[in-house]
């Protein structure tokens, strides 16, 4: 899905301050939601690489040209 400001992102990078896990993803559905709040919901797996468990927090950059 296309994120609301109309601008199709080509990656994130999340990074996780605790432990210092960064990684790359290409981003489905940006918000924010809601009922949430959440600006952007990560897949299990990539929640699980970078060693979060549900509802935990990470940063995020958003790359508007690509990286």
């Amino acid at each position: 899905a296309m994120p609301k400001h109309g601008k199709k992102h080509r990656a994130v990078e999340a990074h996780v301050e605790a432990n210092g896990k960064s990684l790359l993803a290409r981003p489905v559905d940006c918000g924010p939601n809601i009922n949430t709040g959440r600006a952007m919901d990560l897949s299990p797996g990539l929640a699980k690489a970078l060693g979060l468990q549900t509802d935990q927090h990470c940063a995020v950059t958003i790359y508007e040209d690509g990286k």
